[in-house]
């Protein structure tokens, strides 16, 4: 009878295990030069061929600010993930079950 435990215990373990999803976030790769903060507070980027980039945020373990202008028209190295959060209001509080789509910046380097 212990072993029937010791089998179904394991079967347990081993179904639970094959039920979690493991997400993996696809990053993206960019060489864009920075524009400043549009109205609506995204940084925006441009690419060598005008293509338009909007970024929501960037990571807090980046060293380089955005929000300065000494930034501003340099060209940068960038690595970006899509995410998708709840729509929020300016105080950060959720006001619609909305989930919107935003990209994230998780690496950024300045080029010379």
């Amino acid at each position: 009878m212990k072993k029937l435990y010791v089998v179904a215990f394991v079967l347990l373990i081993t179904a639970s295990f094959s039920f979690t999803t493991n997400v993996q976030e696809k990053s993206n790769k960019l060489t864009a030069t920075f524009l400043g903060l549009t109205e609506d507070q995204y940084y925006k980027f441009v690419d060598a061929d005008k293509t338009e980039y909007l970024f929501y945020d960037y990571n807090d373990d980046i060293d380089i600010s955005l929000e300065d202008d000494e930034n501003l028209n340099k060209k940068f190295s960038i690595i970006w993930v899509e995410k998708e959060i709840n729509e929020t209001d300016d105080e950060e509080e959720e006001i619609s079950e909305n989930v919107i789509k935003i990209k994230l910046i998780i690496a950024l380097k300045l080029l010379k």
